[in-house]
């Protein structure tokens, strides 16, 4: 996330420019060591063959995303160059970024991040597809990636600022970071709660000597789970039969389910 003052400036010439990247957003990133992006998307595009012209078509890897502020699209490409090694204490050039816009002056105006990794041994690609994969399977929407450049690095120059985009200027970046978030699911967890619940039941009900009948065993009332079982909360319209199945085992009373409804056996 980006912050900055506001500066007071003159109107710049195009409109795109005063549209989207104003001098207050240019600053913030510019002042700014790490962009803060949420992923929404990895594209891997595979191709085989070639086109009529017998030119053969290109694989490629972007991902899609946004930031909170400036608030803004973002589009991850790469490239197969080698990384760029400088002396110290200046850090490597990992790839560049500029500032896009998409519009009319009449529909209004979008602004675009482009950032371009060098991905020599495909390794970066790599990572933030299995991230984002990782992120969706755990039931999440976006991915965390940071990247990180040097202050004072993504200011406009004269030309840029007519035009209100990166229209000369490209734009080093020296690092990046990409979260890999593995996380359970409610529904999991809520079955793991409840399996233990149930077999607690069980224990209960065989101390008192008390034996449930083959219906009754836990695996067979465990298929009735309501996938909103949450931190000890059933949720759903088989809540009743799970809270009467644990309530019931607990207290050693066997416990017979109808189609609808919970029947108690002594």
């Amino acid at each position: 996330m980006f912050s900055s003052k506001k500066d007071n400036i003159k109107a710049l010439k195009y409109p795109t420019a005063v549209s989207f990247w104003d001098q207050e957003k240019v600053k913030s990133i510019a002042t700014s060591t790490t962009v803060s992006i949420n992923l929404t998307s990895f594209i891997d595009e595979k191709c085989v063959g070639r086109y009529a012209s017998y030119t053969a078509p290109k694989p490629s890897q972007e991902a899609h995303g946004v930031t909170d502020w400036p608030h803004s699209l973002v589009m991850v490409t790469f490239d197969d160059a080698p990384v760029k090694e400088h002396p110290a204490p200046k850090p490597p050039t990992i790839g560049m970024w500029m500032y896009e816009v998409f519009g009319t002056e009449e529909k209004g105006y979008l602004g675009r991040l482009l950032f371009t990794f060098f991905d020599q041994d495909r390794s970066l690609r790599a990572a933030l597809k299995q991230a984002h994969a990782a992120s969706l399977a755990s039931g999440m929407t976006t991915t965390s990636l940071s990247i990180f450049k040097e202050q004072g690095v993504g200011d406009f120059s004269d030309r840029d600022r007519e035009h209100g985009y990166s229209y000369e200027s490209r734009f080093p970046f020296c690092g990046m970071s990409v979260r890999e978030a593995s996380i359970a699911q409610p529904q999991e967890v809520g079955a793991a709660i409840l399996r233990r619940r149930l077999l607690e039941g069980r224990r209960a009900l065989l101390a008192k000597g008390v034996t449930a009948s083959k219906s009754e065993s836990p695996m067979r009332f465990r298929r009735r789970a309501s996938p909103g079982l949450l931190n000890g909360l059933a949720i759903g319209r088989d809540t009743a039969v799970e809270r009467a199945g644990i309530e019931a085992a607990a207290e050693g009373v066997t416990l017979d389910r109808e189609a609808n409804g919970v029947r108690f056996l002594t």
